[in-house]
């Protein structure tokens, strides 16, 4: 995890960029204890984009919400694909504050062997 303060011109954001270890046998579970109060101390309003290796709905996305006061930003995108491309995993997201205005996109895979996530935000 990284995070920096950047100025905008409606004032100030925190942007973060999270990778995680992949859930069960892998130690995502304990990353996350160390994670949750970097999280939490950041200063809001805080946008977050990363590889989760996770889907939107976990557990582990919801923890990060709500340490973050963020949401995942809507829609169904799928950044990992395995097994010849023919599993499709949606674990790449960017949370955005809630309500804060946003829409996000598949895009290419830049030298990644993920989907990279295509975020639009409205200064609010």
């Amino acid at each position: 995890m990284v995070s920096a303060r950047v100025k905008i011109p409606a004032g100030e954001v925190t942007v973060v960029s999270l990778h995680l270890h992949w859930p069960w046998p892998y130690r995502q579970q304990a990353q996350m204890a160390d994670v949750l109060p970097a999280l939490e101390a950041l200063k809001a309003p805080v946008f977050i984009g990363g590889d989760f290796n996770t889907v939107a709905w976990s557990n582990i996305t919801a923890r990060i919400q709500a340490a973050t006061d963020t949401q995942a930003i809507g829609g169904l995108r799928f950044t990992k694909s395995l097994f010849s491309e023919i599993v499709q995993l949606p674990i790449d997201h960017v949370l955005a504050p809630i309500n804060w205005p946003a829409s996000a996109t598949s895009g290419p895979r830049l030298g990644s062997d993920h989907n990279s996530v295509i975020a639009q935000f409205a200064l609010n």
